[in-house]
């Protein structure tokens, strides 16, 4: 979060003072509230917190906000990011060499497997 300019207005019965803040997360870009001072120390905080502006209810609106906030900063933001490759996927992609070394190495492995079960199931 990131501050702006605050009148100093004591609001609390601790005599905190509360100023105008602007959050810049995703579920709520660009939006002001008013809050104490002290909100990130736990043990001097007041707890006052209210928002100033109303949520945005459109969701492409709020992520469109976000990334552009975050680009114009220089950080790397991908809110549609693809879904990590899964098993198949990298499979697919291999050269065919690899493919056969992959399904070897996978027969061995479930071999092994079965053998332990073997085992597992003789001891008792």
């Amino acid at each position: 979060m990131s501050s702006s300019s605050s009148s100093n207005v004591r609001l609390c019965g601790w005599g905190h003072s509360v100023g105008m803040w602007m959050t810049w997360m995703l579920k709520n870009p660009r939006r002001r509230f008013l809050g104490c001072t002290n909100y990130n120390d736990e043990y001097i905080n007041c707890g006052f917190f209210r928002w100033i502006d109303p949520q945005l209810s459109n969701k492409w609106y709020r992520e469109k906000m976000y990334e552009l906030r975050a680009q114009a900063n220089g950080e790397d933001v991908m809110l549609d990011a693809p879904p990590p490759p899964t098993l198949l996927s990298i499979f697919m992609l291999m050269k065919p060499r690899l493919k056969l070394l992959f399904k070897i190495l996978m027969n061995m492995v479930m071999s092994l497997e079965l053998k332990v079960v073997e085992l597992e199931s003789s001891s008792s």
